[in-house]
């Protein structure tokens, strides 16, 4: 789909028209219109409770519009979201939970396999890839647990590039610092 109203050649990624959202009859975004292309790359600034969170639940079909129209990559938004990486704005783990740095990675796979099937060398390549370009490689095998604030931020930062969305999507201003050191991610995930 192409803007109408313009001879620009790239595809809109997202388009959001007249977009009504809440929570329990609380109205939180009112008649929001919205349209990204392919390639753009924007930041949605604004004051703590003031609707970015609630905007991403709706683009990943967590919260349903009360009105309006959203579309991902031309499709509704249960079948386009499969193209957007989500870092929420903050990840708890269980401290007790026995997971390590490479596996946190890892889970970004998942949404290139069918249920129950193993993870490939393909998979250990572009997740050693990702661990190495942020130097996290050498805490692979290290507890989530143990890990500082911001080494936590970066492992969960790079599971979302895993999956080679078309876009990725961080409600943490600080989390976009990282991003500055994935932004080379997508070059080595195709797949």
């Amino acid at each position: 789909m192409k803007y109408a109203n313009t001879t620009d050649t790239q595809l809109e990624a997202i388009v959001i028209q007249h977009l009504w959202a809440g929570y329990d009859h609380e109205m939180v975004l009112e008649n929001i219109n919205l349209w990204v292309k392919e390639l753009d790359f924007i930041g949605l600034i604004g004051p703590n409770g003031g609707g970015k969170t609630t905007l991403f639940k709706v683009l990943l079909g967590l919260l349903p519009p009360m009105r309006g129209k959203v579309r991902i990559m031309g499709m509704n938004v249960i079948k386009g979201r499969r193209y957007i990486g989500y870092v929420p704005q903050t990840v708890e783990f269980d401290r007790d939970f026995p997971i390590n740095v490479w596996d946190v990675v890892l889970l970004g796979r998942l949404g290139k396999r069918r249920l129950l099937q193993p993870y490939t060398t393909k998979d250990n390549k572009i997740v050693a890839e990702a661990l190495r370009s942020v130097e996290m490689l050498h805490l692979s095998d290290r507890p989530i647990s143990e890990l500082s604030g911001g080494q936590k931020s970066g492992s969960t930062s790079l599971a979302p590039w895993q999956r080679n969305p078309k876009f990725c999507c961080w409600t943490n201003r600080w989390q976009v610092l990282t991003l500055m050191q994935v932004a080379t991610l997508p070059k080595f995930s195709n797949s």
